[in-house]
């Protein structure tokens, strides 16, 4: 076999691992839900956090991601922090604090799925990847949540 066709046959390799890689991390629409305004339950948005209409994401902070619910402390909207933490994850798939807030979260009460979340943590990141693909800090903060799972291979990936 030639030199050109071992490289090329090793890039085949390489990018199937990768496909078979992300199909395994993206859990997609069916089991991680829509990202329509309607299939998230909001009136409106979804909003790339990055960009998002400064009257939007005062008002989602103000009436769900209080400082109190970021640091964990106490629920904006009533006693159970996930649920805020929800509802501004699906107004702003990409909130990369609210991502955080649901990992510590998670950690916390030692589950994949906390108090309140209509989803477990790899479908909120599901989400966001899908919602924005270009978004690095999502892809970051999913691998470091993959590494302390223990889920090396695909924490690399990210």
């Amino acid at each position: 076999m030639s030199f050109s066709k071992k490289i090329a046959m090793g890039m085949m390799a390489y990018l199937l691992s990768i496909s078979m890689a992300q199909a395994e991390i993206l859990r997609g629409e069916r089991a991680c839900g829509g990202l329509t305004a309607e299939e998230s339950g909001t009136d409106f948005g979804p909003f790339d956090y990055r960009s998002a209409p400064l009257e939007k994401l005062k008002m989602v902070h103000k009436f769900h991601f209080s400082s109190s619910v970021e640091n964990l402390t106490g629920g904006q909207s009533g006693a159970i922090i996930g649920t805020d933490i929800d509802f501004t994850l699906r107004y702003f798939p990409n909130h990369i604090r609210a991502l955080n807030s649901m990992v510590k979260l998670a950690q916390r009460e030692k589950t994949d799925q906390p108090k309140g979340s209509r989803y477990p943590l790899d479908c909120w990141f599901d989400r966001a990847a899908r919602f924005k693909p270009d978004d690095m800090q999502v892809a970051i903060l999913y691998g470091f949540w993959l590494l302390k799972k223990g889920e090396k291979t695909l924490a690399m990936e990210q």
